[in-house]
C-alpha cells in the first residue's frame, strides 16, 4: 500500500518534532554541563525546526545573561589565571589548582582552567604514587 502525501507530511512533522525534542533535550544536559556554546548553538538549532518554541528561546536567553556576566569577570578571571599560572610555574600545583578552580568559576566557558585541574591531578596522583 502507498502513503497519502498526508501520511508522508504527517511522518515527516512528526519526526522533525522528535528530532526538535532530543535537540532540546541534549542541549539541556550540555548546557547542565555548563558547555554553554554548544548548548547555545543546539538551542538555536531547534529553533530552526520550530521558531515559536517557548523554551529554546527562554534558555537562548538565560545563556546569553549568563555570558554577559562572564564578560564582566573577564578582568578578575584575568588577574586570577595569571596567579594560578605563576603557582604552576613555581610548581606549587595545589595552589595552583585551587587558583585554577576559582578563574573556572569565574569564567566556565573558558576551557584552559579545565585543563589544566586536570593536568596538575595528574601530577599530583603521579606525585602519591611515586611516593607510595
Amino acid at each position: 500500500k502507498q502513503k497519502t502525501a498526508y501520511e508522508i507530511l504527517s511522518g515527516l512533522v512528526g519526526s522533525e518534532m522528535c528530532i526538535r525534542d532530543r535537540m532540546i533535550l541534549v542541549a539541556d544536559r550540555v548546557l547542565s554541563s555548563k558547555d554553554f556554546e554548544k548548548a547555545k548553538e543546539l538551542y538555536q538549532k531547534a529553533l530552526e525546526l520550530k521558531p515559536d518554541e517557548k523554551w529554546p528561546k527562554d534558555k537562548l536567553a538565560e545563556i546569553d545573561r549568563i555570558i554577559k556576566g562572564f564578560e564582566q569577570n573577564k578582568q578578575i578571571y584575568g588577574t586570577t589565571i595569571k596567579k594560578a599560572d605563576d603557582l604552576y610555574d613555581l610548581k606549587q600545583f595545589k595552589e595552583a589548582r585551587d587558583m585554577y578552580k576559582k578563574a573556572r568559576d569565574l569564567y566556565p566557558i573558558q576551557k584552559n582552567p579545565k585543563v589544566r585541574i586536570a593536568q596538575i591531578n595528574e601530577l599530583l596522583r603521579a606525585e602519591e604514587y611515586a611516593k607510595a
